[in-house]
């Protein structure tokens, strides 16, 4: 029984993780579109 838990809330963690890690990349990304765009102008 604990063991099943304790596997489920590691898999919500990595999932977690995940969209964190991508959240952060599409946050860079967009960082870096402002930054040339403030250049030029």
């Amino acid at each position: 029984m604990t063991l099943k838990y304790s596997r489920k809330i590691t898999n919500s963690n990595m999932l977690i993780l995940r969209l964190i890690s991508k959240y952060k990349y599409s946050i860079d990304i967009s960082l870096l579109i402002l930054k040339k765009i403030l250049k030029n102008v």
